[in-house]
């Protein structure tokens, strides 16, 4: 009983989903225009083969198909004319009568296997899923025409009334999402490429919505203040899966015991201006699959997503989430680069030298007797342990300044030192306002390489300008990610602070991170101050108390 009662629900989820797929697009149905629903077929099969091939690869055969529509198409016929008052009765009718017959057992199952996801989503958010598009579209044009078949002749048309420039579907869907309830707008394609216009990706920020687009086996989750760029540029967003030639370096240099599953891919967003990548301004969420990898003697719970790090020729654990049932691995990251699904390396006992520390430890002494302006400061201690470790440095040998604002670049040099970045290689900047003889260029540039900071364009990022709380509450956050420091916060996190609102939205989630670990604690005990410029003192003492955390 409970396997009919599931089958029983099924057959009405797709009836209704196909009753709401099929309606949505028809208008001023004349009965001179009497559905051919053969010809959606024909549509389908010459503008979207993925879809048939998708319809097939869930257990259907091209005839069985094509009989289906035929059907379809015989059921609505016999019912008589189609007019706009009649027609959701007609095809409802139509519907029920040809889905569950025997003879189309197999249609129906394949399109329960292959679209179970989209219907869910049709149903949940009552808009239709990008992927059904094709469907919809040719259905529309079957029984309407397209727009100017019926005008007089003189447009550039094809055979059956099929513009030669039919509008982009996606864009379309990208369109009705960004208008419609929800919080995630959905892109699904089977290339390895994606490009989105700038205005759009503009009108994505503005709604506050995510993005989530699928390439192939890997989906991006890009919160909506990650990107930013110019309406006349386009973002290009690219998953290539890289063949043996291409990943055979990167291979060379894997850790004993790690075994590779699938491909390596080659993550990327750029545009026309930025060819070796954006920089992003949150952290995005990322989907491997591994569902076409052979598990054979494998244990999924030494699974995990890798990084590997071209300037030190090393593969990074991401510390990803693993879903077994679906046989995917989520991580999240301020940067793309190479990345791949492995086994973890053999775990070696951990040797530290008797004589040498791995890690500068925090000095027992405060080092700030030197500087004259920190005496009796709230900060001294702080300073002067930052101070013997390398991370800050005074303006004199006597004055430290600990009251004056700090800029975005001198904040940025505090960072690298503290995690120790080493300095990329460069002989050009990223930015157009960070010329090459500023004594902050290779801070500056190292960190954009490495995602820790971005700038206010792609092209400018205004180092002589003085940073504000928020600015460096993220900063703080992406340096704890690309050090491998997960950290779990809640809507509560900043929830005693009576100026939250007053966060941006791209800086919530870094605030909450640097709250939750107490390396900000903010101007008050219910301030947060998030716009307010910060001091060399604050900006010091956030960043031993980061240290400390790593």
């Amino acid at each position: 009983m409970k396997r009919r009662g599931a089958h029983k629900i099924s057959v009405l989820i797709l009836t209704f989903f196909i009753i709401n797929l099929l309606t949505c697009g028809f208008v001023n149905i004349g009965s001179a225009q009497s559905a051919d629903l053969l010809t959606s077929y024909n549509i389908l099969k010459n503008q979207y083969p993925d879809y048939i091939n998708k319809m097939i690869a869930g257990g259907a055969s091209e005839p069985q198909i094509e009989s289906f529509l035929i059907d379809l198409d015989s059921a609505v016929r016999l019912s008589g004319p189609l007019d706009e008052a009649n027609f959701n009765n007609v095809m409802y009718e139509a519907l029920q009568e040809v889905i569950t017959t025997r003879k189309h057992r197999t249609v129906f199952r394949a399109m329960l296997s292959q679209f179970e996801e989209e219907i869910n989503y049709t149903l949940e958010t009552h808009s239709l899923h990008p992927n059904l598009l094709p469907l919809r579209n040719a259905v529309k044009d079957s029984v309407l025409g397209t727009p100017g078949q019926n005008q007089p002749s003189g447009g550039q048309t094809n055979p059956g009334g099929i513009i030669a420039n039919p509008a982009d579907p996606m864009l379309q869907a990208i369109q009705d999402q960004i208008n419609a309830a929800g919080g995630t707008i959905t892109v699904s394609t089977s290339s390895n490429t994606f490009s989105l216009a700038g205005d759009i990706i503009q009108q994505i920020r503005t709604s506050g919505k995510n993005l989530e687009i699928n390439l192939n086996s890997v989906k991006f989750m890009i919160p909506p203040e990650a990107i930013s760029i110019a309406s006349n540029l386009k973002a290009i967003f690219t998953a290539n899966s890289l063949d043996s030639s291409a990943a055979a370096s990167s291979l060379q240099n894997l850790s004993t015991g790690q075994q590779l599953l699938g491909s390596v891919y080659e993550l990327n967003c750029s545009t026309e201006a930025s060819v070796s990548g954006l920089n992003l301004q949150q952290a995005v969420t990322v989907t491997l699959s591994y569902s076409a990898a052979d598990m054979t003697g494998i244990n999924e719970d030494l699974l995990d997503v890798y990084y590997y790090n071209e300037s030190k020729k090393t593969w990074t654990p991401m510390k990803g989430t693993v879903d077994k049932d679906k046989n995917t691995i989520t991580f999240t990251t301020t940067h793309f680069s190479k990345y791949a699904i492995m086994t973890k390396a053999e775990e070696k006992p951990a040797t530290v030298p008797k004589t040498e520390p791995t890690k500068p430890t925090t000095p027992t002494t405060t080092g700030a007797e030197k500087f004259t302006d920190l005496t009796g400061h709230w900060a001294a201690a702080e300073i002067g342990n930052a101070v013997k470790l390398g991370i800050a440095s005074g303006i004199s040998p006597t004055q430290f300044a600990p009251d004056r604002n700090i800029t975005r670049a001198e904040f940025a040099a505090l960072l690298t030192r503290a995690i120790g970045l080493k300095n990329t290689p460069s002989i050009q900047s990223r930015f157009s306002d960070v010329t090459t003889d500023a004594w902050y260029f290779n801070a500056v540039n190292s960190a954009a390489e490495a995602g820790l900071v971005s700038g206010y364009t792609v092209s400018t990022f205004a180092p002589e300008e003085r940073i504000t709380r928020e600015q460096m509450a993220v900063m703080i956050s992406r340096a704890l990610a690309y050090k491998n420091k997960q950290v779990n916060t809640s809507d509560s996190t900043l929830s005693k602070f009576t100026d939250r609102g007053q966060i941006s939205s791209w800086a919530q989630q870094g605030s909450g991170i640097v709250v939750q670990l107490g390396i900000v604690t903010g101007r008050s005990a219910d301030t947060f101050a998030p716009h307010q410029n910060a001091t060399r003192a604050e900006a010091t003492a956030m960043i031993l108390r980061m240290y400390k955390q790593l």
